[in-house]
């Protein structure tokens, strides 16, 4: 991972580790815009995580809005960062804590509803 190497680690507490597919994902990425699909469980958080520099030593010179399709995901994504110590808020139909924190986790109705103008101040949105 790029930056200070820390690692992800699961809800559970189990590390994650990058996948040799997760890995030319990265690669054939590079800094582009994509999108990523694939099966549940086939890891494209990690690569998301990743390719987003949420482990990058400038992580605080930027903002990054995290989005996902249900408020179950919001919470378990806000969850692991949280516990790997990263400035996070969430936003779900029911809950805003932190919102001005570097990253922003919400449902995908939410960023529709409150970031569908340019967002000026955000770097990325995953």
């Amino acid at each position: 991972m790029r930056g200070d190497g820390r690692r992800l680690n699961s809800i559970s507490g189990n590390e994650i580790s990058l996948a040799k597919h997760q890995k030319k994902a990265l690669e054939t990425i590079g800094f582009s815009n994509c999108i990523i699909t694939g099966p549940t469980g086939s890891g494209k958080t990690p690569v998301a995580y990743t390719w987003a520099g949420l482990f990058a030593d400038d992580l605080y010179n930027r903002k990054i809005i995290i989005t996902s399709p249900i408020k179950a995901l919001s919470n378990e994504r806000y969850l692991e960062l949280k516990m790997e110590g990263i400035d996070v808020g969430i936003e779900t139909g029911d809950v805003k804590h932190n919102r001005g924190a570097i990253v922003s986790v919400m449902t995908q109705e939410n960023f529709f509803l409150g970031y569908l103008q340019p967002v000026y101040d955000t770097t990325l949105v995953i």
